[in-house]
C-alpha cells in the first residue's frame, strides 16, 4: 500500500508543477499582451526633462542627436555604446548623447568623461521606460536637431540608415 500511496504524491506533485509552470507562462502572457496594448507616449528629447550632467543643449549645426540608453550596472552598455561612437565617425552633423536610465541615483559624471560623447543626461522621472515605453539597455534613439523622434536602432546596430 506504502507503494501506490508514493506513486500517487509523485503523480499529483507532478501535476502541481505543470499546472504552476501554465499559470506563470499564462501571467507573462498576459503582462506582455498588456504591455503591447498600451499606447505609449511619442518620444521627444527635450534637454529640460532630464538632469543634465555633462555638455550642453544640442549645438547647431546638428542634424541628428543619437541618445544611447545606458544602464551604469549593465556590463554590455559601455560596449553598445562604443559601437554607437564608431558609426558616428561616418556621419557629419550627428551628435552622441548618453541617456541615464534605471537607476535611482546618477553615478558621477566623471565616469563618463573619457567616452567623448557631446552630452550626458539623467532620467530622473523614468520618461524612457514609463511613458516612451522603452526597455532595451543600449538601444540608440534618434532625434532631429529639433528633438523630434525619428527612428530606434538596436543595440550593435550594423548600418545606420
Amino acid at each position: 500500500m506504502r507503494h501506490v500511496t508514493g506513486a500517487w504524491f509523485r503523480w499529483v506533485g507532478s501535476a502541481a508543477l505543470v499546472v504552476a509552470c501554465t499559470g506563470a507562462l499564462a501571467a507573462v502572457g498576459i503582462a506582455w499582451r498588456h504591455d503591447r496594448a498600451r499606447v505609449w507616449e511619442a518620444p521627444r528629447f527635450r534637454t529640460q526633462q532630464f538632469v543634465r550632467l555633462a555638455g550642453g543643449d544640442v549645438p547647431d549645426g546638428t542634424r541628428e542627436l543619437w541618445l544611447v540608453a545606458v544602464n551604469p550596472r549593465c556590463p554590455h552598455c559601455s560596449q553598445h555604446l562604443a559601437h554607437t561612437l564608431v558609426a558616428r565617425r561616418a556621419q557629419s552633423g550627428v551628435r552622441v548623447g548618453i541617456l541615464l536610465v534605471d537607476t535611482p541615483k546618477p553615478p558621477a559624471a566623471e565616469l563618463f568623461s573619457s567616452v567623448g560623447v557631446d552630452g550626458l543626461w539623467w532620467d530622473e522621472r523614468e520618461t524612457w521606460r514609463r511613458r516612451w515605453g522603452h526597455r532595451i539597455y543600449g538601444e540608440t534613439m534618434v532625434f532631429d536637431a529639433g528633438g523630434h523622434y525619428l527612428r530606434t536602432l538596436p543595440p550593435g546596430f550594423d548600418r545606420v540608415r
